[in-house]
């Protein structure tokens, strides 16, 4: 079965930094479309702007994840989507969530 969500991440956030829970809700929004087979915890995400980085972190099934991406512009870093396919493996679901191209901002995805 394929799940093709056709809500967005676009207006998250609109300028890095403004919203620093920006990952926090990208992230639940993934687990918000798994049919529960997602369920992170103990999500957290921290801003260095310094740096131009953020780390965010979750633990699923017991294990901790963890990831740090750069801030660039308000575009969704796929290092997140990356980990959060990573913690899938892991924790022995078969799904992973796809991500399907697009041309502008939007960011849909099937969760096959």
């Amino acid at each position: 079965m394929v799940a093709y969500d056709t809500e967005t991440l676009y207006g998250i956030w609109d300028t890095p930094g403004t919203d620093l829970d920006s990952y926090t809700k990208i992230i639940r929004y993934y687990a918000k479309h798994s049919w529960g087979q997602f369920d992170p915890q103990e999500i957290k995400e921290s801003w260095d702007e310094d740096a131009q980085t953020v780390t965010v972190s979750f633990a699923a099934g017991g294990e901790p994840f963890e990831t740090t991406v750069p801030m660039q512009s308000d575009w969704f870093q796929e290092g997140v989507h990356t980990l959060i396919n990573e913690a899938l493996e892991k924790t022995g679901v078969p799904q992973r969530f796809l991500l399907i191209p697009v041309l502008d901002q939007v960011v849909h995805h099937a969760f096959i």
